[in-house]
């Protein structure tokens, strides 16, 4: 019994995983997220590519697009 209900648990487990999906800032390390309404704002770290710069960005269609604020 214990056995199934493993397996069950690691199932229903891999699931939940599959509900993310990645969208913008790629490669920009964030360290702070806030939301406000439908706003999200993210301050990101370094950039691990030089061609992107960290600072202050801001999405207003659920993260798909990004605008960076400050430079």
């Amino acid at each position: 019994m214990k056995k199934y209900m493993l397996i069950y648990f690691l199932i229903s487990m891999s699931s939940l995983y599959s509900q993310w999906e990645f969208v913008g800032l790629d490669s920009i390390v964030v360290r702070q997220i806030q939301v406000f309404g439908d706003t999200i704002w993210a301050g990101t770290a370094v950039p691990a590519v030089q061609s992107q710069t960290a600072g202050l960005y801001r999405s207003t269609n659920k993260g798909k697009n990004w605008i960076q604020i400050d430079t």
